[in-house]
């Protein structure tokens, strides 16, 4: 390898493990999230002789995650060799490795169709996740499931594309791959777009090898789906109960994408000055742009890509969905956009991701501080007496603060009840009196603390900045 080239990979490394470090610090500031902590709450129900997903009628019955069960089987491979107490800050772990796994096959992509300094898409990159897209890069931190799908779906195809071609074909890798993109669907219900623009594209390429890999998606596929529907409630929970959420409010909605839009268009046009106007020439011919340069049908990247962001936007129009899913449709998109921005000067986009990296620091600290609130609320949370006959109720958030006493007391979600039984806000109080929970962990804020303190005789034993302990009739 030349000198020069080991100066890039070296200053590239450099940034991603700056990068990495920062991640770090944020991504300890949430383990109090429902992701990871809704399948480990699944992967416990099934380890102590329930089901992977809670019943309709379940009491207590812990949490439920609204996806498909492949993060559950993650934490249940992991667990033979991560110790108990570690398991939720190594899947978080996991997660940052799987985001720089992300950026590098982004970066392959990219250097596929067009000639791609590695430093300079390094810094785009990372500036753009830490300060554009930042909705999108803390889903990923949560290890949302969405990020490791597209991973090795885009792993699968870059793999894929390199042996389906004349020159090097080799059947048996393109069987392996077509399998291996398939599988994700088991992650995430919306990896079923990324599925549907690959045959797209291999239907398009009138080649018998594509015309198989295409059947052996869609086949692997569907078996996947019929495992899900196998699984005792997992339809029910990752399906039916999302099918009547409803669209967001349109208000909010709107209001969240005029700030993403002002934010993006104020950095682009930023950018573009600094590139210089000739970097838009390529959207002054948008056919030529889509057929050419993002090489719509010599690559599989475009369309299962654009599948894929479609899809995300569409979802972030639910209930329940975001702005975060607007960005994740604009990240999917990132090796076409380094197109028009790839002319920006090496060195700003240097200057401009160290910019971003000092600006994240602090939000690192601060997400460490909240790792140690975190640690005191369940130091202390373990260090009350419990039995077998009480029952806690808390948030998906907070099971972590109480899960080392899952097998001392039992542990009711209030989801269960937002989802399966539609028990609102205002109801929440009088459920928690009737069913005589002898603790109550929410948000430490919630309204619903100080209707139980003044109506229920329940006393606040414990609070931080994150969330408050209450126990029935007073006293520790």
């Amino acid at each position: 390898m030349e000198k020069s080239s080991l100066k890039v990979l070296f200053q590239s490394v450099l940034f991603l493990s700056a990068f990495a470090v920062i991640s770090v610090g944020l991504s300890l500031g949430l383990v109090t999230d429902w992701n990871i902590l809704d399948h480990l709450a699944m992967v416990d129900r099934f380890h102590s002789g329930g089901n992977l997903y809670s019943g309709m009628a379940d009491f207590p019955t812990m949490a439920s995650s609204n996806y498909f069960p492949g993060l559950s089987y993650i934490i249940m491979g992991m667990m033979w060799f991560i110790p108990d107490g570690f398991i939720i800050e190594a899947m978080h772990g996991l997660g940052i490795t799987f985001l720089i796994g992300f950026f590098i096959v982004q970066f392959l992509i990219t250097k596929d169709f067009v000639k791609t300094d590695l430093v300079h898409f390094t810094a785009l990159w990372i500036f753009t996740t830490l300060l554009i897209l930042n909705n999108w890069y803390f889903y990923a931190l949560k290890f949302k499931p969405d990020t490791l799908a597209l991973l090795i779906g885009l792993g699968a195809l870059y793999v894929l594309q390199k042996y389906d071609q004349p020159e090097r074909q080799n059947l048996f890798v393109v069987v392996i791959s077509s399998v291996i993109l398939a599988l994700p669907l088991v992650l995430k219900q919306q990896y079923i777009a990324f599925i549907a623009g690959y045959i797209v594209y291999a239907l398009f390429r009138r080649r018998v090898t594509s015309a198989l890999s295409a059947v052996i998606v869609a086949s692997i596929a569907t078996l996947v789906i019929s495992h899900v529907r196998s699984v005792e409630n997992a339809w029910i929970w990752s399906v039916t109960v999302l099918a009547d959420d409803g669209l967001n409010n349109l208000m909010i909605w709107g209001y969240e994408h005029f700030k993403l839009s002002i934010h993006l268009v104020t950095v682009s046009i930023i950018l573009l000055w600094v590139a210089g106007l000739k970097s838009l020439h390529p959207l002054a011919r948008p056919i030529r742009f889509i057929i050419d340069d993002m090489q719509l049908l010599r690559r599989p990247w475009a369309i299962p890509l654009i599948f894929a962001s479609g899809a995300s936007f569409l979802s972030g129009l639910k209930s329940g969905g975001n702005v975060g899913n607007t960005e994740l449709a604009i990240i999917l998109l990132f090796p076409f956009i380094f197109l028009i921005f790839k002319g920006i000067d090496r060195n700003i986009s240097v200057a401009i991701a160290c910019v971003a990296m000092m600006i994240s620091t602090a939000d690192a600290f601060r997400g460490i501080k909240s790792y140690q609130q975190f640690g005191q609320a369940e130091a202390f949370f373990n260090g009350l007496e419990h039995s077998k006959t009480e029952n806690v109720f808390t948030t998906s958030d907070y099971y972590g603060v109480v899960r080392n006493q899952r097998n001392k007391t039992g542990i009711h979600n209030w989801h269960h009840e937002i989802l399966i039984n539609k028990v609102g806000d205002d109801d929440l109080p009088a459920f928690i009196h009737n069913r005589n929970f002898a603790y109550v962990v929410l948000p430490a804020f919630s309204p619903i603390n100080v209707e139980l303190e003044k109506g229920f005789g329940y006393e606040p034993v414990y609070q931080n900045n994150q969330l408050m302990i209450l126990k029935k009739d007073g006293g520790v």
